[in-house]
């Protein structure tokens, strides 16, 4: 993670139900929200997954999903500290073949829940 505009970078570890990590967006210097799925194409695309951050990026909380569904989710966007939207997949997503069909995800609080 960075905090002064990318000059310098210090990795971090997200939690493990955070499997393979799609994106990530900071709406501030300190709250960050990273997005992608539970499971890295072990057997199966997995489910959307999500993790978020008060400190920086130094440390991450998993977050709850209303609902799950076999796919991902890519890129999120945070508009403000609470609100954030994340575009995926999903249906049968392999290591060469798109997933079915899209979804979009928002979350309200942060990124602790999404729906």
């Amino acid at each position: 993670m960075t905090c002064d505009g990318r000059a310098t970078w210090t990795q971090s570890t997200v939690p493990s139900s955070l499997g393979y990590v799609c994106g990530v967006s900071c709406p501030s210097s300190q709250h960050c929200v990273a997005t992608g799925t539970d499971a890295i194409y072990a057997g199966g695309p997995g489910n959307p997954a999500a993790v978020y951050g008060s400190d920086g990026g130094q440390t991450w909380s998993p977050a709850t999903a209303s609902a799950t569904s076999d796919g991902g989710l890519n890129q999120p966007d945070c508009v403000t500290r609470d609100y954030c939207v994340a575009v995926g997949h999903r249906g049968a997503e392999t290591a060469t073949s798109p997933g079915a069909y899209g979804t979009v995800m928002y979350s309200s609080d942060g990124g602790k829940s999404w729906h």
